[in-house]
């Protein structure tokens, strides 16, 4: 161990000035006290400079022989100081500090010896000077302890805002005194300059003959800053000593620590008389169960002696939850929302016991009321107390139950009404006290909560009792700022804009404590210590990067642990080396789950398959934000041998602190991702989710009605008629079955089921069929009927939301009439079958991005799509969905638009980053960002002729750009909030631009405002459009609505949706005779320009539609979700033009068996062929006197049987010639006609209650 060979010191007093500036009285006396007290106690080689001997001249002298690397003594010799050598270097005396003269190369200032003059410049001592030549001293250890007026103003290299004086062990000690210590100690804070002017002399306070400051230095140094007995005084713990007894006088100032340019891993040391460094205790054993850092995991409340660098956050949101009922605490994922409410809030409000009773910190779940009793209980407080059935649904443990609650909404109300009562009475008895509840990551509400009912209520019964106790109830929410618009309006918005709390980014220094004090407590250090530095600068600027921070330090820990074991070293070091072999923080994590990935995959490529399958039950679909999803054990019980390989899996990656297990407040065993963090980053899960996105919705439905099932034991539960079973069974007997034990029992059995079903309703009207008479056959007829229409219904109902499935279940429906009755398939199901085709236009999916996808552009000869997302990537595709090249990176936040130019060879994209960038088609950067806007960027468009870029931002301007990136002109100022989209006319002189203030608004190119245009107060305008023409505009509000506005400025149009879901998005088509939107609900809706929607909406997408454009030859649209998918759809007609020719509505139509041609039948009274073209053939079947109902092909083609109003029959040729005479006998309507297969019967059938 090296040791100090040498103590020495040079101290410096005057209080003689001369040349007329002020005197000092203490300054002298302090200087021979600290003298002494370092020659007797520690013993220093002491050069005293006292009033004359320390002129200018004098400390000149002395700074160069510091800049000589040698020492003066007291005898007039010099001494060669060494490495080994510690010097102190105190100071006492008039200091002046200049305004703005602070310089990152060192202190600015200037010390003043006794000879100086007011009036020359040249008489000063330049702290730059002493800095310089304290610098060039070849001394180990050096502390520099300034007691002068303004010496905080003096900037030393690293200033430490917050500084703990920790235990010396041992190897603390050995590290001290081994390492480069040089560290500055002034007595007062930089924080006084600012009442200090040029050449301004202050007063230094006295007291019994010393300063506040030197009286408490000689106390630390007499022994009382040794705090912990240890036999040793560190320069920390000096400091810690007199800051903290400063306080406690009536001394207006704060000292200061700081360190010089070469202080790394040292401390400068004051060793007691009788300390022995061997007797020391040695710094606890180090292993994987005493890692300081929490990896991925949230800080808990038993955590908080290990949460550092917040504070002073944590004081304002102390002071911010007592004085607001509400507190949503709000920040990006890995933002430390979570870890500063449970690890800050919580225990320094639980130091208040007599003023706060705080109750157990809880998370929604799926069962959010069940969760708020398990915390009410453990606080032995009332519970929420619903009556009757709902209570047994809340206690029974059956989570689905809590999600049929649709019909409970009165228990609820009810409920909400006791627990008040309750509330109420629990105030009595604590009538000082205040009540906290935290839910923590409240968007488990939106995520993982499948009853809508029972999340309105849960909201609703929080809004009740805020306002019932607003002076002694508090709630704190801690939410991430994605999911907050899906709380806005909810119960709780009259709280909402009070309420906010965001999490800021850490600060530099507050990162550093946040990295070195665990390591520290640790006896721990980094090695180098700019590997510090390293790990600020990849964090600093990186949005939700603390799980990251964390996880990286936690790998280091255990890098470290694993090299202890294997002998390597054992230095207590987290080394540069093992931080680069991670790949540093941005690819420690995805580096350490790839890892894991990789050597199962060694051992079993069967565990591919099983990390994919273990790791997507752990993503949360729901909400539409990617999140992670708590998976209670039973869920992840698979059959034999996968089984065994999920438990590996589970353990591995518990292991490796990449899941995390735990027990919910049912007590059942639960895994979940340790910080969304994982699910949002790992490339290799987001891929599997992208692939897997259909099969994943599937799954969330399937798993609850399985353990409903399992739970219940009773047939009723299985699936029957669902159209997704035969999909499922599919799956099953596939090599990628990803169901669980429970799921492949449930599926086998919905299966048999529905067989034995089909076996007996088969073996029943096989067994009657002989024996039914006429009467019987048209009642079983109408049964088979009513049965494939109630399908077809259901086929209606399923395009509305899982169109796919509607897809499914009209070909299962044509299936079935084909199979019971092949010579008559219903209107409804040949209807439900097309409606199907139609709904379903979705022509590709374009999988790649990791994050929403926020807008998409189409090049002008349509054969290229452009995407920009949230993964802070610009993505070009062909029309098939491939990739055209590598992703466009260079924005460092989510890309928000982009355009094409009007040649197709430049792309323009917006960001976050507050830039506008230019790009070539391999995605390479045109000249420097655009830079100017002072917050994000929203929209961007460019002009016609390709000479101007126009920009929307949320700082409220509009601005104009050359494509030289200069701007143009003035920002366009008017807007009062954020600017959401922007466009440019045809004509390329006017500018129209949407705006979060509600309002739209016309510009011409100088900036100066056309018009505004306000929509309606309250709602926001998210997107805004022109025509081809010029002529109309198109702006969309938050409320749904879309408004068509003339250029004048009046309102000509308006599109009303048949539900409120906001309009993010807007586009003409060439033509401008259809409106395209995007929007909330997840759709994609096409209008006219009179109002009226065009055909079904658009349904595919799983998450709020942000953006849509329409090709140029207006036959394909194409979508950007948050969903993270782009899609295309077909918007041309998929079968073929309509068939017009009737004159009143059509009843009835047939196909013939070669499909080469349609018959239809309609009110009109006549009958009317055509080809599969659309073309008529030949002239209408005139004959019936009413309104034709049914129509029938024979199986040869060469015949057509028609039932009318008329209650007659007929029979033509395909020549359109009758055969024979009408056929009567019906008093009713004939609804339907059938042809036999043999073509040598006619079946009638009427509403007169006959088949004939």
């Amino acid at each position: 161990m090296a040791e100090i060979k040498r103590s020495l010191a040079v101290v410096i007093g005057i209080n003689q000035y001369v040349n007329g500036i002020p005197a000092l009285k203490t300054a002298v006396n302090d200087v021979r006290k600290i003298a002494h007290i370092l020659e007797t106690k520690y013993q220093y080689e002491v050069l005293r400079l006292l009033d004359e001997d320390a002129t200018g001249t004098q400390l000149r002298e002395l700074f160069a022989a510091f800049e000589q690397q040698t020492l003066p003594l007291p005898d007039g010799s010099k001494t060669q100081l060494h490495p080994d050598d510690r010097l102190l270097f105190y100071f006492a005396g008039h200091g002046i500090a200049l305004d703005a003269l602070d310089n990152a190369d060192g202190p600015m200032g200037f010390l003043v010896p006794q000879d100086a003059r007011m009036d020359n410049d040249n008489s000063l001592l330049p702290m730059k000077r002493l800095h310089d030549a304290l610098l060039a001293l070849p001394c180990r250890h050096l502390l520099v302890i300034l007691d002068c007026c303004f010496a905080g103003a003096f900037r030393w290299a690293g200033q430490r805002d917050a500084v703990r004086a920790q235990k010396m062990y041992r190897e603390r000690y050995e590290r001290f005194i081994s390492g480069y210590a040089q560290q500055v100690i002034t007595s007062a804070a930089d924080d006084e300059k600012a009442a200090d002017s040029l050449y301004r002399f202050g007063q230094r306070s006295e007291h019994e003959g010393h300063s506040p400051f030197a009286e408490l230095l000689l106390k630390g140094l007499s022994g009382e800053a040794d705090f912990r007995c240890d036999g040793v005084i560190t320069a920390t713990e000096l400091y810690v000593y007199i800051h903290g007894e400063l306080g406690n006088t009536s001394a207006k100032q704060t000292p200061g620590f700081s360190q010089l340019k070469r202080h790394n891993k040292g401390e400068y040391i004051f060793p007691i008389p009788g300390f022995k460094a061997n007797k020391l205790e040695e710094a606890p054993k180090l292993d994987e169960k005493a890692n300081p850092y929490k990896g991925l995991e949230s800080f808990e409340e038993r955590d908080s002696d290990k949460f550092f660098g917040r504070k002073a956050l944590i004081e304002t949101l102390q002071d911010f939850v007592t004085n607001h009922p509400l507190t949503v605490v709000l920040g990006a994922s890995g933002s430390g929302k979570s870890s500063l409410v449970k690890a800050g809030l919580i225990p320094q409000l639980k130091k208040q016991r007599e003023q706060w009773r705080v109750l157990e910190t809880i998370r929604p779940g799926e069962s959010p009321f069940r969760a708020l009793n398990q915390a009410l209980e453990r606080e032995k407080l009332p519970v929420f107390a619903i009556p009757n059935q709902a209570t047994d649904d809340l206690t029974s443990g059956d989570a689905s139950k809590e999600g049929n609650s649709s019909d409970n909404t009165l228990w609820y109300e009810q409920g909400l009404q006791n627990l008040s009562f309750n509330l109420v009475a629990w105030r009595e008895l604590y009538p000082n006290s205040k009540l906290l509840l935290v839910i923590d990551q409240s968007e488990e509400l939106v995520t993982l909560s499948r009853d809508e009912v029972v999340r309105e209520m849960f909201l609703k019964g929080l809004e009740r009792a805020l306002k019932a106790f607003p002076d002694w109830l508090r709630i704190v929410l801690t939410l991430r700022s994605d999911f907050e618009p899906q709380f806005r309006e909810t119960a709780l918005e009259p709280y909402w804009s009070g309420a906010r709390f965001i999490v800021p980014v850490m600060t530099r220094e507050e990162l550093r404590q946040a990295i070195v004090e665990p390591a520290t407590a640790k006896v721990m250090y980094f090695e180098p210590p700019k590997l510090v530095d390293d790990l600020i600068d990849e964090v600093v600027q990186m949005p939700g990067a603390l799980p990251l921070l964390s996880f990286t330090l936690s790998e280091l820990y255990l890098k470290y642990i694993k090299s202890v074991k294997e002998g390597k070293r054992n230095n207590r070091a987290i080394t540069q080396e093992d931080y680069e072999q991670l790949g540093g923080v941005a690819r420690s994590l995805t580096q350490r789950a790839d890892c894991e990935y990789e050597e199962l995959k060694k051992r079993d490529l069967a565990y591919e398959r099983t990390v994919r399958h273990v790791m997507l039950r752990m993503v949360a679909v729901g909400g539409g934000e990617l999140a992670r999803r708590r998976v209670l054990c039973n869920e992840l019980e698979y059959p034999e041998p996968e089984n065994a390989r999920v438990k590996e899996v589970i353990e591995r990656f518990v292991a490796a602190r990449l899941l995390v297990k735990g027990r919910d407040i049912k007590n059942q065993e639960y895994v979940e991702p340790a910080h969304d963090v994982l699910v949002r980053g790992w490339q290799k899960l987001l891929s599997w989710k992208q692939q897997e996105q259909e099969s994943l919705i599937l799954q969330r439905r399937l798993t609850p009605a399985a353990f409903e099932w399992k739970s219940q034991q009773q047939a009723k539960f299985l699936w029957n008629a669902d159209p997704r079973l035969d999909l499922l069974k599919q799956v099953l007997n596939s090599n990628d079955n990803w169901f669980n034990r429970v799921e492949a029992e449930f599926i086998r059995r919905s299966v048999q089921r529905r067989q034995n079903n089909s076996r007996r309703t088969i073996g029943i009207v096989t067994g009657v069929i002989a024996s039914l008479s006429g009467l019987t056959i048209f009642a079983f007829i109408q049964l088979q009927f009513s049965l494939l229409r109630e399908k077809a219904a259901r086929v209606e109902n399923l395009l509305n939301a899982t169109p796919i499935d509607g897809l499914v279940l009209a070909i299962q429906a044509i299936d079935q009439n084909r199979s019971w009755m092949p010579w008559n398939i219903l209107n409804p199901v040949k209807f439900s079958l097309l409606n199907a085709i139609q709904v379903n236009r979705e022509r590709n999916i374009f999988t790649g991005h990791t994050m929403f996808v926020r807008s998409v552009a189409f090049s002008l000869d349509g054969k290229m799509i452009v995407s920009a997302s949230d993964d802070n990537t610009v993505r070009l595709w062909d029309l098939q969905g491939n990739p055209i090249g590598k992703p466009f990176q260079g924005h460092t936040r989510p890309v928000t638009s982009v355009a094409f130019s009007p040649d197709s060879k430049m792309i323009i994209s917006a960001s976050e980053d507050n830039t506008v960038r230019l790009w070539d088609l391999q995605g390479r950067p045109i000249r420097q960002p655009l830079s100017g806007h002072k917050l994000p960027v929203q929209s961007v468009a460019i002009s016609p002729d390709s000479k101007m870029i126009v920009s929307g931002s949320e700082d409220g301007t509009v601005r104009l750009w050359d494509l030289q990136g200069k701007p143009i002109g003035k920002p366009f100022q008017g807007h009062t909030n954020a600017v959401w989209s922007v466009a440019i006319s045809p004509d390329g002189k006017m500018i129209v631009s949407g705006s979060k203030d509600n309002t739209l608004r016309l510009w011409d190119l100088q900036g100066k405002p056309i018009r505004q245009l306000v929509p309606d107060k309250k709602s926001h305008v998210w997107s805004v459009a022109i025509s081809p023409d010029g002529k109309v505009i198109a702006s969309g509000r938050n409320d749904g609505i879309i408004h068509l506005w003339a250029i004048s400025g009046k309102l000509i149009g308006q599109l009303v949706p048949d539900k409120t879901s906001a309009v993010l998005s807007i586009a003409f088509s060439p033509d401008g005779k259809t409106i395209v939107s995007g929007n909330y609900d997840n759709t994609v809706r096409l209008w006219n320009t009179s109002g009226k929607p065009i055909g079904q909406p658009l349904l595919g997408h799983i998450d709020t539609v942000q953006s849509v454009a329409i090709s140029p030859n207006g036959k394909m649209i194409v979508s950007g979700s948050k969903d993270s998918t782009v899609r295309l759809w077909d918007i041309s007609d998929p079968i073929g033009k309509p068939l017009k020719g009737h004159t009143d509505t059509a009843q009835s139509v047939a196909i013939s068996p070669n499909g080469k041609m349609i018959v239809s039948g309609s009110k009109d009274s006549t009958v009317r062929l055509w080809n599969i073209l659309g073309n008529l053939i030949g002239q209408p079947l005139q004959g019936h006197t009413d309104a034709v109902q049914s129509v029938a092909i024979s199986p040869n083609g060469k015949m057509i049987v028609t039932g009318s109003d008329d209650k007659t029959v007929r029979l033509w040729n395909i020549l359109g010639n009758p055969i024979g005479q009408p056929l009567q006998g019906h008093t009713g309507t004939v609804r339907a006609v059938a042809i036999s297969p043999d073509g040598k019967m006619i079946v009638s059938g009427s509403d007169d209650k006959t088949v004939r």
